[in-house]
């Protein structure tokens, strides 16, 4: 018998789409898995669709006692596992028939492995654009040299795009909390173990609401941006922003694993960045390491807002 996968899910008053969900997963063309939901106090009719899976398919569901958010939820789910791989689940998204066999069969060495897909709206209508086409770095795996300067920075992997091996609970759990979500923290820790594989499958699709994308751009002007960057407000939040930055980097400087020499000077370099940008005025650590490390940290392809990230670099 091929070997058992654990499907993780952690849901929260996601009644409207939870049936289509988990009907697509029961329709997978791999059958030797166990499905684990837990919810976090829903009050919607989550759990009778619940019991209804449970008494129909075998699916295993658990209940929390208080709300404890999302990345604690999934942490919960994830330690339920019985499974050798450990594939996460939204409430919302609609799966394709062969997504845990081809990610089961493609995984190989790496310790997790994540699949390209389609993005569709409220209404399960198909947009004609892919997760690769929305995301910037969506795509990258362990075979991008400097992938690791990109993941210290940027959260790019759709958890429920991801099959990953039990041996990363070791070191996954407990889920570094952050404002970044469970997805960064899985991402970290597949990539300092055995690294991270990418397949170009569109396998499930992804749902996003009240047009939370878009590629039309911001029609803002150029110095109305720099208006709305420098409020008191938005000041504020580059703040918070930034401690909580210096808070994850010392995070990975001080967690147990062996670093490659450019991944450690890069982490003291965002360090000095960071303490730059905290300590004074002119920050100028901070505007030349931002050069220096410009591809890691300016994602935005409009180059107003290229020019207005440097600049705040400085002065910002």
């Amino acid at each position: 018998m091929k070997e058992l996968i654990s499907v993780v899910m952690a849901t929260y008053n996601g009644d409207k789409y939870l049936e289509e969900q988990i009907e697509s997963i029961y329709a997978q063309t791999y059958k030797n898995f166990e499905v684990i939901v837990v919810d976090d106090v829903s009050h919607d009719n989550t759990i009778q669709i619940l019991e209804r899976y449970k008494q129909k398919y075998g699916l295993k569901y658990f209940v929390n006692d208080e709300n404890i958010g999302v990345t604690k939820n999934f942490e919960k789910a994830i330690t339920l596992c019985k499974g050798e791989y450990i594939a996460l689940v939204d409430q919302d998204d609609i799966w394709l028939p062969k997504k845990l066999e081809v990610l089961h069969g493609n995984i190989g060495d790496a310790s997790l492995i994540y699949s390209n897909a389609c993005i569709i709206d409220e209404e399960s209508k198909q947009q004609n654009i892919s997760a690769h086409d929305v995301y910037p770095l969506y795509g990258l795996d362990s075979s991008t040299k400097d992938i690791y300067n990109y993941i210290v920075l940027n959260s790019f992997i759709l958890g429920c795009s991801s099959m990953f091996k039990r041996e990363l609970l070791s070191d996954l759990i407990p889920i570094y909390q952050s404002s970044r979500n469970h997805d960064w923290w899985l991402t970290v820790c597949a990539n300092k173990r055995n690294g991270i594989k990418y397949i170009d499958e569109i396998l499930f699709y992804y749902r996003h609401h009240e047009n939370n994308y878009s590629r039309q751009g911001n029609k803002t002007s150029f110095f109305g941006k720099i208006f709305n960057f420098y409020s008191e407000e938005r000041i504020i939040n580059r703040k918070i922003k930034m401690i909580e930055q210096c808070n994850i980097i010392e995070h990975l400087l001080n967690y147990n694993w062996p670093f490659a020499e450019n991944e450690q000077v890069f982490l003291l370099n965002m360090k000095k960045f960071c303490t730059s940008f905290l300590s004074t005025k002119i920050h100028f650590k901070a505007f030349i390491t931002s050069i220096k490390y410009a591809k890691y940290m300016r994602l935005n392809k409009n180059k107003y807002e290229n020019q207005l990230h440097i600049f705040s670099r400085l002065i910002g």
